[in-house]
């Protein structure tokens, strides 16, 4: 009996020793990550957007014919809700006056979509009357 209890113990444990354990979790792909863009021809106008992510810092850029808008900051991110945080930390207008870059201390709340290369992102969700942009993955 104590032979087949020690090598059914030893068998286990051969079993154990070669089963793996994940230490870490698996990252999760951030899909925000790249480059996003978008034309818009308003009329009189065409805007063209921007949107640089990286794990951690946007950079949302809107551009016409009159001045260019950049924004940056840092954001947080829900994958399980599609939803998340901006931080925006500065805004800086170009137009013909020159640069102007201003601080701006501001939390965006927004949602978004992926389908393919196309991202829709709603930003302002405490707003009266949030900003739609859909954007093609570069």
């Amino acid at each position: 009996m104590k032979k087949y209890l020690f090598l059914a113990f030893a068998l286990v444990a051969g079993v154990l020793a070669f089963t793996s354990c994940k230490k870490d979790k698996d990252k999760e792909v951030n899909p925000l990550v790249g480059t996003w863009k978008a034309t818009v021809d308003r009329g009189w106008s065409m805007i063209y957007y921007t949107l640089e992510v990286d794990e951690t810092n946007y950079t949302f850029t809107d551009k016409n014919n009159v001045d260019t808008r950049i924004e940056k900051g840092t954001y947080e991110l829900n994958q399980e809700e599609c939803t998340g945080v901006l931080h925006q930390k500065t805004v800086t207008i170009i137009d013909e006056h020159g640069n102007q870059t201003s601080p701006y201390e501001e939390d965006i709340r927004f949602k978004y979509e992926i389908k393919d290369n196309t991202l829709t992102i709603t930003i302002g969700l405490d707003w009266e009357r949030p900003q739609v942009f859909t954007l093609t993955k570069q």
